[in-house]
């Protein structure tokens, strides 16, 4: 009876010995992943700011302001960049209109799968074919094929007319120019072709009579 007893008592001191040991070792390695996670968290998020700050001053020297072998320089480094959101038409006091047409240059150097989450950046470029860069992004979307970005297509030609409706589909509208970068290159050389027309034609083909058939399947 007393070996049991010792035996039993010597069981507890055990397992509250090793359970002492378990929980500062557990401390110890828990204050060492809560360092270095702070740590880690610190870096990530000055290296963001230091990357963050260049590609600013980067942007300052695309303006066309500055000499043309600055700006060949800045779209070289800039061409670098993972993050394209920064290049789509900044709107500071120092980074604006001034800097859009090389930020187009920029963003046209991309590949296609690079550029499909960007797609509605680009399709709203397109509001105002003065704007710089405007025609190198549309040269651009009409080399990617229709399938990739029809969704955005959709969702920005519906923005597009949510206020003219199909009225608003004429030539030189955000409509039309969003429509016109899926026509064929050799409507655009030709003079006996009035783009209205075919900017038009192609809605009705496309998207109204899409749109008709699913409302039948759906009345049936």
């Amino acid at each position: 009876m007393g070996i049991e007893l010792y035996k039993e008592q010597f069981e507890e001191t055990s397992k509250t010995f090793y359970k002492k040991e378990y929980l500062e070792h557990y401390e110890k390695v828990r204050f060492k992943l809560s360092c270095f996670f702070c740590y880690t968290c610190y870096y990530v998020k000055k290296r963001q700011n230091m990357i963050k700050k260049m590609s600013e001053e980067l942007l300052k020297q695309l303006s066309w302001n500055t000499p043309k072998e600055v700006q060949e320089e800045a779209i070289k480094k800039l061409e670098k960049l993972k993050n394209l959101t920064p290049l789509f038409q900044p709107t500071t006091k120092e980074c604006n209109k001034n800097v859009w047409e090389n930020c187009a240059k920029i963003i046209i150097s991309k590949t296609d799968e690079e550029l499909i989450p960007y797609m509605d950046n680009m399709f709203e470029w397109l509001q105002d074919m003065n704007w710089p860069g405007s025609w190198e992004i549309f040269e651009r979307i009409k080399k990617i094929p229709f399938k990739k970005i029809e969704k955005s297509f959709t969702k920005n030609l519906k923005i597009a007319l949510q206020e003219l409706g199909e009225e608003g589909i004429y030539l030189n509208s955000w409509a039309g120019n969003l429509i016109m970068t899926h026509l064929s290159k050799e409507l655009f050389h030709n003079p006996k072709i009035d783009l209205e027309e075919e900017i038009i034609k192609w809605y009705k083909v496309n998207i109204q009579n899409k749109q008709s058939r699913r409302c039948n399947n759906e009345k049936q």
